[in-house]
C-alpha cells in the first residue's frame, strides 16, 4: 500500500524512487544558450526536477524571495570611517542565468514566453545589484582566481572541471521536488525546517502541527521519522518565549514557527482537499486529500525503505 500510495501522492512533484526503471524517463540534458542566440546542451543526461512555484506549495516564501527581490548596493561600500575605503566590492564576470529582458517583458506585458537560461550575461558592480546574481558572479570569479592559483589555464580544461556546462543560475523559479530517498534521514523537514517529523508533515494538517520546534538534540524518532520532540515541549516553549528566551534550560534552540521565515504551513495533506478544484483554488498550502491513519502508516513504511 505505501508504495502505491507514494506514486499516487507523491511521485507527480518528487519523481520516481531512484531504484525504479521509470526514473530514466526524467533525464535530460541541460539546454541554454549564448548571448549570440547559439542554442548548447550537454552530451549527458541529468535528473529534471520539478520545480514548484511557492505559491502552490504554500510553504514560507521569505527564503526563495531573498535570491529574487533583495537588491544589494556593492559600489557605496565606503562607509568605514578611519579605514581605507573601497569604491567597489569588485564584481565583475560572465554568468548563466535565467533571461532577465524575457523575465521583464513577461511582467511587463502579461506574456508567458519560455525564459532561456543564457550563458554570458555581464555582472558588474552596481547600486541594485540582484543578490542572486552577485553572489553567483563572487562564486564563478572565485572558482577562477582557483584555476589561476593553480595555473589551469587551459580553458577546454578547465570546462571539462565544470563538467562541459556552465552553472546556471534559476532563481526565483520554486523549489525543486527532489526524489525523496534518503529523505527519512534529512529531518528538520521544509526548506525551513519547521517541521520536526514526517508524520506531522504528511498526516497532519497544517494547522496541527507543532507551532515549536527543539532543535539541536541528534537523537531520531524512528516511528515518526525525525527528531526526537519532548511531549509538553510546546508549553516549555510557551513558557521560554514569553521571558524573550531563544534556548531550553539544557541549551536546546526552540525554532518559533510563528516568525516570518519559520513558517509550518504549507505541503498539507488536509480533509479541507476540494477535487473539484484546481491547485491554485485550493486552501492556501494544501496540496491533497488528508490520509488515513493506515494510509500515513504505510508510506511512511515505505519511505524507511527508500
Amino acid at each position: 500500500m505505501g508504495k502505491t500510495l507514494y506514486q499516487q501522492r507523491c511521485q507527480g512533484c518528487h519523481l520516481p524512487a531512484l531504484s525504479e526503471p521509470d526514473i530514466d524517463k526524467h533525464l535530460q540534458p541541460i539546454e541554454w544558450r549564448t548571448t549570440a542566440g547559439e542554442k548548447k546542451s550537454t552530451s549527458e543526461k541529468v535528473l529534471d526536477l520539478v520545480i514548484i512555484p511557492a505559491q502552490e506549495i504554500g510553504t514560507d516564501p521569505a527564503q526563495g524571495e531573498v535570491l529574487v527581490n533583495r537588491l544589494i548596493d556593492t559600489v557605496s561600500i565606503n562607509q568605514a570611517s578611519g579605514e581605507q575605503a573601497l569604491s567597489e566590492l569588485g564584481i565583475d564576470g560572465l554568468l548563466c542565468g535565467r533571461d532577465t529582458q524575457a523575465i521583464y517583458d513577461n511582467q511587463l506585458f502579461g506574456g508567458n514566453q519560455a525564459v532561456d537560461l543564457v550563458d554570458g550575461l555581464h555582472i558588474r558592480d552596481g547600486g541594485n545589484l540582484n543578490f542572486a546574481f552577485a553572489l553567483g558572479t563572487i562564486v564563478e570569479q572565485t572558482i577562477d582566481a582557483w584555476f589561476d592559483a593553480n595555473f589551469i589555464r587551459d580553458q577546454a580544461l578547465r570546462d571539462k572541471f565544470y563538467g562541459g556546462r556552465p552553472n546556471c543560475l534559476q532563481a526565483g523559479r520554486g523549489y525543486k521536488a527532489r526524489p525523496l530517498n534518503g529523505v527519512w534521514a534529512t529531518a528538520p523537514f521544509l526548506h525551513n525546517g519547521s517541521v520536526a517529523t514526517l508524520r506531522d508533515l504528511i498526516c497532519r494538517p497544517q494547522e496541527q502541527r507543532p507551532a515549536y520546534v527543539r532543535l539541536g538534540d541528534i537523537r531520531f524518532n524512528e516511528n515518526d521519522i525525525g527528531l526526537v520532540q519532548p511531549k509538553d515541549f510546546v508549553q516549555q516553549a510557551q513558557h521560554h518565549v514569553k521571558k524573550g528566551q531563544l534556548y531550553t534550560e539544557d541549551g536546546y534552540f526552540i525554532l518559533d514557527t510563528s516568525i516570518p521565515g519559520n513558517s509550518k504551513q504549507g505541503h498539507s495533506f488536509s480533509a479541507e482537499y476540494d477535487t473539484s478544484k484546481r491547485y491554485n483554488e485550493q486552501k492556501k498550502g494544501v496540496i491533497g486529500p488528508a490520509f488515513s491513519e493506515e494510509e500515513c502508516t504505510a508510506i511512511l513504511e515505505y519511505v524507511k525503505t527508500l
